[in-house]
């Protein structure tokens, strides 16, 4: 299977991976006061900070591919919590599990590919993956307030799940290691 199906995981996922203020829309439409947002915010920054080198270390140890799988995996889940809580009792907790996932992935991702690339085309390779997750990104936000306008807040999150869940069966048929050739 081409190396480049790890490009199409990371495109699907960011598909679903709308920005953070949908989150803190989330927690307002829940109703949390603006400074219960911002602290609950707070605690995913905490967790992101104090989980990044150990999720990294952990990478070095197991493998960059079980655990940004795992972490896609935590994403799925917390933002299965945000659509389906329907008081706020579960947001601090889902802050929490958010940090956690951005941990598990944001420097791993970034590993994983550097780990599929000549070194020599390291530049090029990053900044094409950079242009392309952005636009997916740029699209999830456009789909997710689409969705939380025309459905539901819960439908932004519903989307994000099935979209990380397509990526996990893209990242779970991978097999191989080999190089991305990126210029001919």
């Amino acid at each position: 299977m081409s190396p480049l199906f790890h490009i199409l995981g990371l495109c699907l996922f960011s598909l679903g991976n709308s920005s953070d203020s949908f989150l803190i829309l989330r927690a307002q439409n829940l109703g949390l006061s603006l400074i219960l947002v911002i602290s609950a915010y707070i605690v995913y920054n905490l967790v992101y900070a104090l989980a990044s080198t150990p999720a990294g270390i952990i990478a070095d140890k197991i493998g960059t591919k079980k655990v940004f799988i795992t972490g896609i995996i935590i994403f799925a889940l917390a933002y299965l919590g945000f659509a389906l809580d329907k008081y706020g009792s579960l947001v601090w907790l889902l802050f929490g599990v958010y940090g956690f996932y951005i941990a598990l992935t944001d420097g791993v991702s970034k590993a994983m590919i550097g780990s599929l690339i000549p070194k020599e085309e390291a530049g090029t390779a990053y900044g094409v993956l950079t242009t392309v997750t952005s636009v997916f990104t740029l699209a999830a936000s456009v789909i997710g307030g689409f969705l939380w306008s025309a459905v539901s807040p819960s439908a932004t999150f519903i989307f994000a799940v099935v979209c990380a869940v397509l990526s996990l069966i893209v990242f779970a048929s991978i097999k191989t290691n080999s190089f991305i050739k990126i210029s001919s």
